[in-house]
């Protein structure tokens, strides 16, 4: 087969970002525009992203600003073609929401497999471009139900994409003494009672001014960990990042975050612990704990901390306040999805805010 000639390879390029293009000119919109009868405000809620209404459909773009693709040396940059959106219309419990993704090779199967578990229908997979570098996919898709449960099965296939914004949890919000919603407080391997986890109001708090903090420990042993944690967020490939505060304690103290959380007693950890001065990751399976790398931490107990968490496929790398402090490859062993943080119980108290 004779190779296509470069020059058109960029011409097909080009052309395909006016497939899209509704006029939402003030002008027209002054004339026509309606009242929205979405729930704008849920759909913004969910995705941490704010877009724009024309017509009875609000749009979302996320742009790939965390790519770097070329074609022959030619760059390509966002505007062109290289970003994900979504649109919905219809009313609160009846809408319809269609769009593409824009993806890396290894992004398709954790986004298709999302989508797909929310009813959401794939209907293509293909690419707008040869020759390029990395290779790019494209996915198109549709679903209809109610607003917000579109909206989560959506939120839930971004968050597969390096370009999606981040999810960030504060307590502001949460009456003091209360337990967020949509959060579980679970403990693995308990020993006859659980520990308890509670909003307090926390003056040190380095962003706002309520922490989350397990206020008791319960009867343990130790083998038993207590664990906060929410669904509301899906996690593959990204980045988690969680400040963590140590307080007293005789056998350990501190914690850290724990993700791709099947249940209480299937996740990755990644655990700071003053008493013995040490920073690591485990996995945690069927509920035995297993150390898969350790570096040395001498770090002061009575400030906050930050740990970060960065993993791509199998690559995990872990940061104690900015420091890279290992890293690793790892062979997953399930297919974990939900995101969270914990503390091995018997160490009290333990201060931390997302």
């Amino acid at each position: 087969m004779k190779p296509l000639p470069r020059p058109f390879t960029i011409l097909g390029l080009i052309l395909l970002f006016f497939h899209w293009n509704i006029d939402c000119s003030e002008a027209q919109q002054s004339e026509e525009k309606q009242p929205p009868e979405l729930d704008i405000a849920a759909i913004e809620q969910v995705t941490g992203m704010k877009g724009t209404e024309c017509k009875g459909e609000y749009k979302l773009t996320v742009p790939h600003n965390d790519l770097d693709v070329t074609v022959d040396g030619f760059t390509i940059i966002p505007s062109m073609g290289m970003g994900s959106w979504a649109a919905w219309q219809g009313t609160p419990d009846n809408a319809s929401v269609a769009g593409d993704f824009v993806m890396l090779a290894y992004e398709v199967e954790p986004v298709i497999e999302a989508l797909v578990q929310n009813r959401i229908e794939v209907i293509t997979l293909h690419n707008h471009m040869i020759h390029e570098e990395p290779r790019m996919f494209f996915l198109h898709y549709w679903g209809t139900g109610p607003t917000e449960a579109l909206t989560q099965g959506l939120r839930e296939a971004l968050n597969q994409i390096g370009a999606a914004p981040g999810k960030v949890w504060n307590f502001e919000d949460i009456p003091e003494g209360s337990f967020p919603a949509g959060w579980k407080a679970e403990t693995t391997n308990p020993d006859r009672t659980e520990g308890t986890w509670e909003v307090i109001a926390d003056p040190t708090a380095p962003s706002g001014s309520k922490v989350l903090k397990l206020s008791d420990t319960g009867a343990s042993s130790g083998g038993t960990y207590n664990i906060a944690w929410t669904g509301q967020v899906s996690f593959a490939n990204g980045t988690i990042e969680v400040k963590v505060k140590a307080g007293t304690g005789r056998e350990d103290q501190g914690g850290g975050p724990i993700w791709r959380v099947q249940n209480k007693n299937n996740y990755y950890i990644a655990r700071w612990n003053p008493l013995e001065d040490n920073f690591r990751l485990y996995y945690v399976k069927d509920g035995d704990r297993v150390q898969i790398a350790s570096a040395d931490a001498d770090l002061s107990t009575d400030q906050w901390h930050t740990i970060k968490i960065e993993q791509e496929g199998s690559k995990i790398e872990g940061y104690l306040d900015g420091e890279k402090n290992s890293r690793l490859i790892t062979r997953p062993w399930f297919r974990l999805v939900e995101s969270g943080f914990g503390q091995k119980p018997m160490r009290l108290p333990l201060l931390m805010i997302w």
